[in-house]
This record gives C-alpha cells, sequence and structure tokens, in this order.
C-alpha cells in the first residue's frame, strides 16, 4: 500500500527502507515432514508497473523505523500550523504520545502525587485525579509518563512530579514557553 501510495503522490513515506518482499506466497504441503511455499501473487505499482521485490519501498524522509511515527507526527503538526515553533511541536507531542492505558510508572506517578504543595493540593475524588489551588480553582490531572501531568482545560502548563532518592518532595509547574515554578510537598 505505501509503494502504491507513494507512486501515486498521495504519500509521504517516513521510515527505512523496506525489506522488498513484493511476491505473495502461500505454504503448501508436500507430505507429512515437508512443505514448500508457492508464489500466488505479483504486486506491481500503478505507474511504474514494476514490482519491489528485493528492492523495497524508499521512503521520502529517511529515519529510524523507532523514530518514524514522531517524525509523521512533527511534519504534521507543522503542516497543520506552519507557525508552531519547536518547542511547541515538542509540547503538543507529549500529550499525543502517551499511551492509551496507563502504565505501571504513571499509575506510581498518580499515586505518589497525592498531597500538599505550597497551598496546592492534590488529591482524588470519584477515581479522578484532582489539583486544587486556594481551596477553589479545581482540575483534573491525567499522567502523560515520565513524571508528568496534563491539566484538564489548560494547553499552556502542565505538572512534574520532582523526586528526591525517590521521594516525592515537589511539584514543577511547566509552562509552554519554558518557564517553571517549583512547589514544595508541605507534608
Amino acid at each position: 500500500m505505501a509503494r502504491i501510495l507513494s507512486e501515486l503522490g498521495r504519500a509521504t513515506i517516513i521510515g527505512q527502507q523496506t525489506v522488498g518482499a513484493a511476491h505473495s506466497v502461500t505454504l503448501k504441503r508436500v507430505n507429512s515432514q515437508f512443505v514448500m511455499q508457492v508464489p500466488i501473487g505479483l504486486t506491481t505499482g500503478p505507474v511504474t508497473r514494476t514490482d519491489f521485490e528485493g528492492v523495497g519501498v524508499e521512503p521520502h524522509i529517511e529515519v529510524p523505523s523507532h523514530a518514524a511515527l514522531t517524525t509523521a507526527r512533527k511534519l504534521a503538526l507543522k503542516a497543520i500550523d506552519p507557525g508552531k515553533t519547536e518547542t511547541d511541536i515538542a509540547w503538543d507531542l507529549h500529550e499525543r504520545q502517551a499511551p492509551a492505558w496507563p502504565t505501571d510508572e504513571m499509575m506510581r506517578d498518580r499515586a505518589d502525587i497525592i498531597g500538599t504543595y505550597d497551598g496546592r493540593e492534590i488529591f482524588v475524588e470519584n477515581g479522578q485525579l484532582i489539583y486544587r489551588w486556594l481551596n477553589r480553582y479545581s482540575l483534573a490531572l491525567t499522567p502523560i509518563g515520565g513524571g508528568l501531568f496534563a491539566v484538564q482545560g489548560e494547553q499552556d502548563y502542565r505538572f512534574r512530579i520532582v523526586r528526591e532518592n525517590g521521594k516525592v518532595f515537589g511539584v514543577r509547574r511547566e509552562l509552554r514557553d519554558g518557564n517553571s515554578s517549583f512547589h514544595g510537598r508541605s507534608e
């Protein structure tokens, strides 16, 4: 599919060149001890009318395969808003790359962050992690990995757990512009 979309100019291929297994095969049993692979199909490009067996699909943007999704997301964010800075793109990627289900680390962070920090309280209410400031301003927190928490309705700041010798001794409010403020644990 990637090869066909690439030839038609309908996709930008990001990653590493593929191996080039373009010929479909099926296994046919010869007897109780042997099977053989039998070719059953050939994939050719709609424009070049050639196949990519042994050649592979060449990417437009070559990056290691483990970096392909992040690279594609960065390019998509830049295409949607060409004015985005690298800092804004990195900020936006944090949340988009959070796992769909909480990891064990995220669940530990969620439990560890509960406490009071310079007039700010973080607690669980009805199963939801809540951040409350000055006993009047409450927002939900969602762990997004690496000790980082997204704040409901806020795109300009997040909270990060600050640990020393494995213990939480504060939280850092990290702003999109790169500034931050530290709030020490009160209990």
